[in-house]
């Protein structure tokens, strides 16, 4: 059976970066090399994840793409026509760069400007008459009708525009109803009605005062229900003349009013001529009153992360840019052209906290978040580009949580605050936190933090977590310390990925008595000394209890003791005034030297490690270099009447000496990976 060969097509925005989701790729082949094979072998596919899978085409010589999304240019950046023959090898990745089409969104409230499936601006506007509060209720009364928006004032005064289907019918009443628009935005010549009309324009200005200039403001754009920008007759309704329009204020009918924001609206829009080789450049306008996506449609948050590092020699500045896109589901019900443009009122936010503190994100109150801002503006789009640097971001000292929401999540709690129930996040800074750890280390009875002790036995059993919960924040902090390269410590230490991290802790886990974060021994003084009687310990003295096992892999005997400190000093992660051979107690006491001894067996000890054992490709790896070859590390195996992989099976032996708890390390490895606690080291 021969394996189908994929294509994996890498879709970016014109920028090369910002990965692009939900666009239907057409692969088309050319050149059939039997045109008697009846199979057809043009493919679709939806990129999701910035990625489209294909296969290769078997019965073809060249092949090309087509983007097929009203948002996109069909033909994207640099397309070309591709040869089959120059993808032998698997898994072959390709970037198809989209060319972004500009359009226009109008929710009654706000104009959007839109350039594929990002928002280049957004402007307050408003259509229909300005109604008093009277006029609204009697609106309401008379015709039943509930869709409002209300504009205040400088001087406080309340104007309301009713968006109702039976009022869009009025005539120089109501707001223009609601449906697919054009607009033209080539600047206007003498002799013409169309394109975006300047009050100066010799033909505009003929019928103009300066009051009317007031009213109607310097430019007004002429809004058509046909691409080639001929017709204005608004079929449903027989309403005619709508324009883009500005004036003094908000409220007069005749389209769109953007009152004193016309300006800046036309600036905008104007960067998009360019793209016109006709003299016309039609722009798509969606007229849309109703919202509807909420956080029930959206089904998740992408990241996609770029690590630039500062090099002197090419003269490259450090960077480090992440792009978060909102993955909606579309309601059946609704049309692409209204999706694409709710996704677009997408507002994002976020939470700053240190990387060792707990929040509940069940319920996040809206005052607890900041929003993003752009030209002054809250931020809103179906993706974001945050630059860290720009924040202060870029290191591991920080949690930055990042909120999705729609205008629809937006609830009250019984308190009467605006919050998010249960809403969309990602953590979009690197590093470890003390959420990560306190899943791991589950054997801590965590819980007896939230009661209050009222016997000396509760208080002792109080003050015992609280202290293993501080050494686990220290444990965090020291991960994410920066070295003096600008690095966190977790990379030194070879902490690094997730598949690294996970193997770690999961033999933390038993070595500190079922995630208890029992950092001794738990043995007799009289069994130690007799048992641990060799590397360094000396006869008929307590070293064996001494020098037990200790810290997060029961670092255990005199003579490691020793070389542990030496070890630390020469790299310079331990003070050169601290000696765990003369002070061994210390790796007890400290969850930083806790994680520092687990650090040296983690760098340091090399398998076999005199352990009677044949995996001959992995004599004399460290253990990160084991979990590394993943190849070879993932078969599962049999050993002891327990099923486990390679790599766990080896690891175990280094650590243990033997397969003492071989279950149990299998397990928790496996319940750290699934439970995907060190996910975001996979970004």
């Amino acid at each position: 059976m021969i394996k189908t060969q994929q294509l994996k097509v890498k879709v970016y925005l014109e920028d090369a970066f910002t990965p692009v989701n939900g666009v239907k790729i057409t692969l088309i082949p050319l050149h059939v090399k039997d045109s008697t094979t009846p199979e057809n072998e043009q493919q679709e596919q939806i990129s999701k994840n910035g990625e489209a899978i294909f296969a290769l085409p078997r019965n073809v010589n060249q092949f090309r793409f087509e983007v097929f999304d009203e948002r996109f240019y069909k033909e994207a950046k640099s397309n070309m026509e591709r040869t089959t023959n120059s993808y032998n090898d698997t898994n072959d990745t390709i970037s198809l760069n989209l060319l972004s089409k500009p359009s226009l969104y109008f929710n009654g409230k706000e104009l959007y400007i839109n350039n594929g499936n990002q928002v280049i601006d957004y402007f307050r506007a408003y259509s229909g008459n300005a109604l008093s509060v009277e006029e609204k209720e009697s609106l309401k009364e008379q015709y039943g009708y509930e869709n409002f928006v209300s504009y205040k004032e400088k001087e406080n005064a309340i104007s309301y525009f009713c968006l109702d289907k039976g009022w869009q019918k009025e005539k120089d009443k109501g707001a223009i109803p609601e449906g697919i628009y054009y607009i033209d935005i080539n600047k206007s010549k003498d002799d013409k009605q169309s394109g975006i009309r300047e009050y100066n324009n010799a033909w505009y200005s003929l019928s103009r005062t300066k009051e009317g200039e007031k009213q109607w403001g310097k430019y007004n754009i002429p809004i058509y229900t046909d691409k080639d920008c001929t017709n204005t007759l608004e079929s449903t309704t027989q309403r005619d003349s709508f324009y883009l329009h500005g004036g003094d204020k908000y409220g007069n009918a005749g389209g769109i009013d953007l009152a004193q924001e016309i300006d800046s609206f036309v600036a905008s829009i104007q960067r998009f001529s360019n793209q016109t080789k006709d003299n016309k450049l039609s722009i798509k306008l969606l007229v849309e009153y109703t919202h509807i996506l909420s956080n029930t449609d959206l089904q998740s948050l992408y990241l996609h992360r770029e690590i630039q590092k500062a090099d002197n020699n090419t003269h490259t500045t450090e960077k480090h840019r992440v792009v978060l896109t909102a993955n909606y589901i579309k309601p059946d019900s609704m049309s692409e052209e209204s999706f694409n443009a709710q996704k677009q009122q997408t507002y994002w936010g976020y939470k700053e906290l240190s990387q060792t503190e707990e929040c509940n994100l069940e319920e996040v109150r809206i005052k607890d978040i900041t929003l993003f801002q752009k030209r002054q503006k809250d931020y809103k789009g179906e993706t974001i580009e945050i630059n860290l640097n720009d924040y202060d971001w870029q290191h591991c000292n920080k949690q930055i949580i990042v909120f999705a929401f729609s205008p629809k999540d937006i609830l009250q709690n019984e308190n009467g605050e605006e919050v998010l129930k249960k809403p969309k996040y990602k953590i979009i800074t690197r590093g470890f936190r003390y959420d990560m750890l306190k899943r791991v280390f589950n054997g801590i009875n965590y819980a007896i933090l939230e009661t209050t002790p009222t016997t000396q036995a509760q208080r002792n059993q109080h003050n015992e977590v609280n202290t293993k919960v501080q050494k686990l924040k220290d444990m965090v902090n020291e991960l994410n310390r920066l070295h003096t390269n600008n690095e966190p410590m977790f990379v030194h230490y070879k902490l690094d990925t997730r598949a690294r991290i996970e193997h770690f802790f999961a033999q933390s886990w038993v070595e500190t008595w079922a995630g208890q974060l029992r950092l001794a021994e738990s043995i007799s003084k009289e069994n130690a000394n007799k048992n641990y009687n060799r590397y360094g310990n000396r006869p008929n003295t307590d070293d064996g209890y001494n020098f037990r096992g200790r810290g997060l892999l029961h670092l255990t005997f005199r003579d490691n003791y020793h070389a542990c400190t030496r070890y630390l000093h020469n790299q310079g992660w331990l003070s050169s005034d601290i000696d765990f051979e003369a002070q061994p107690q210390l790796v007890t006491d400290s969850g930083v030297y806790a994680l520092l001894s687990a650090v040296w067996v983690w760098n340091t000890k090399t398998y076999p490690n005199g352990v009677n054992v044949s995996i001959p490709a992995w004599r004399n790896f460290h253990l990160y270099e084991i979990i590394d070859d993943e190849a070879n590390g993932n078969i599962i195996i049999t050993k002891e009447n327990v099923n486990t992989t390679k790599s766990v099976l080896a690891i175990s032996l280094t650590i243990n000496g033997g397969t003492n708890g071989l279950s149990d390390r299998t397990r928790q490895h496996t319940r750290i990976k699934s439970q995907n606690i060190f996910k975001d080291f996979e970004t």
